[in-house]
């Protein structure tokens, strides 16, 4: 590819300083007169000066991009069915699911589905979110509920606990392969992060708790003179890659 492009250079390099040399100039201004054009030869040596860099570019990269598109392909045939069954399954239990579109937008990283449920608190959110790659494998769930930051630390923590079990069994019902036995294993909020949660003391304190590569547990809490006020739990789940 570089060398196709130095070569492609070298010659639009070549042609525009050769028509700037006097001796050519004369030659040019002479052809304009009266009317005259290049011979057939130069013509197509001018041409050939853009289409053969053209054509070893095209002849380089071509079979790569079709082989790109027919695997971008074969991975949305694949990704979609899984992607409509996750969808189905949740919509029997939550208010609404959102979700990626493969044929719309390719995800390297993979597609997300959201619900959302639909009988928890007013003003109060609360969902999970499943990310398939594009195998047609769940690789990371994430399991996200405000609580009411008016409420004490225990009954936020109660709430998220209460919501998390509402979660996880949408997350239970799922026919679809996970990138790890374990995930689905994570069925209740790490005691660790329980024990860090309750050995903070300052109610507006963020607390954030990570195991390994393959939990995270986060809550967040808005300041004390935030005009808006809120406190959420994100709890994060994914394959551990460290069996690999």
């Amino acid at each position: 590819v570089v060398v196709s492009l130095v070569l492609w250079a070298y010659c639009y390099i070549s042609l525009v300083v050769g028509a700037k040399r006097p001796e050519n100039a004369e030659v040019f201004r002479y052809m304009e007169k009266y009317g005259d054009t290049l011979p057939t030869v130069q013509r197509w040596k001018k041409a050939a000066i853009f289409l053969i860099p053209a054509i070893i570019l095209t002849c380089t990269h071509l079979p790569s991009m079709v082989s790109q598109q027919q695997q971008k392909h074969a991975e949305q045939d694949r990704v979609i069915p899984i992607i409509n069954q996750i969808e189905a399954t949740f919509q029997a239990d939550c208010e609404n699911v959102n979700k990626d579109d493969p044929k719309r937008h390719y995800q390297k990283d993979g597609y997300k589905v959201t619900a959302n449920r639909k009988d928890y608190e007013k003003d109060l959110r609360s969902y999970v979110t499943v990310i398939v790659g594009n195998d047609g494998i769940i690789h990371e769930i994430r399991y996200v509920a405000d609580v009411d930051p008016e409420r004490t630390r225990e009954e936020q923590l109660e709430a998220y606990q209460a919501q998390f079990e509402q979660l996880y069994q949408l997350v239970s019902k799922l026919d679809v392969k996970m990138a790890d036995d374990g995930m689905l294993r994570q069925n209740a909020v790490p005691e660790d992060f329980i024990t860090e949660y309750n050995n903070e003391t300052d109610p507006y304190e963020s607390v954030f708790y990570k195991n390994g590569n393959q939990t995270n547990v986060s809550y967040m809490h808005s300041q004390k003179d935030d005009a808006d006020a809120y406190a959420y739990f994100y709890y994060t789940v994914r394959a551990d890659t460290s069996k690999k």
